[in-house]
């Protein structure tokens, strides 16, 4: 894994939560404690004052009401949840289980070909939020035809590359009649009809190659006249 993902695993029985811990140790990028629930406390939380990237929950016993806890904490004090049930898979559980908003939900013993196919998903969600987080996304919009807003964008993004250096892409969805190629008279080889099919498919890498740069923090992306 490329990112350092922080791991906790807890539950009301040690001997689960040491087996899967040293199922864990040699996989790489992952930063993985145990911690042994609280038998006075139905919150698997309780006592963790710095919150993981990924909680790892074995539910016993007193599932229903363990999750229902978790389901009465704010969104924002649940890390992303991962549910290994020692007690089957009943559908009760698994209701209660995604009302708590948790990722996923696994019958012991766990595949660890499963689990870890999860939790490189949550590297890659994790990776990307981080790279995105600072993006900002504005839409100009005509209120008809000949109204000026191809101008207003590109001047729009252009302004703001030069001036805050920030890396600006400039998209023009016109499919038939888009002019922003034109305007900053460059020649694009690929454009919006070859990347919207594959959208879903494209990392940043990707995208960059279906993109024409104009300057250093500018690129262009427009149909291919």
């Amino acid at each position: 894994m490329e990112s350092n993902l922080r791991v906790l695993i807890t539950g009301y029985a040690k001997p689960e939560l040491d087996e899967l811990r040293i199922t864990l140790s040699h996989l790489a990028g992952l930063n993985t404690t145990t911690l042994l629930a609280n038998p006075s406390h139905d919150d698997p939380l309780y006592g963790v004052t710095t919150l993981p990237d990924v909680l790892i929950l074995f539910l016993g016993q007193r599932a229903e009401s363990v999750l229902k806890a978790l389901g009465a904490k704010p969104a924002q004090l649940r890390p992303t949840t991962l549910v290994i049930s020692t007690i089957g898979d009943n559908t009760a559980l698994m209701r209660l289980a995604m009302q708590a908003g948790v990722r996923d939900f696994f019958p012991y013993p766990v595949l660890e070909r499963e689990l870890m196919e999860t939790l490189k998903q949550v590297v890659r969600e994790k990776s990307l939020k981080a790279s995105g987080q600072n993006s900002q996304i504005f839409a100009v919009v005509n209120a008809k035809n000949g109204s000026g807003a191809s101008m207003v964008a590109g001047n729009l993004a252009h302004i703001t590359a030069v001036h805050e250096q920030a890396r600006v892409a400039l998209m023009d969805m016109d499919m038939q009649f888009g002019t922003q190629a034109l305007n900053f008279n460059i020649h694009p080889q690929q454009g919006i009809f070859e990347t919207l099919p594959v959208i879903d498919t494209l990392d940043s890498v990707a995208l960059n190659s279906f993109m024409t740069v104009h300057k250093k923090w500018f690129s262009v992306i427009n149909h291919v006249a």
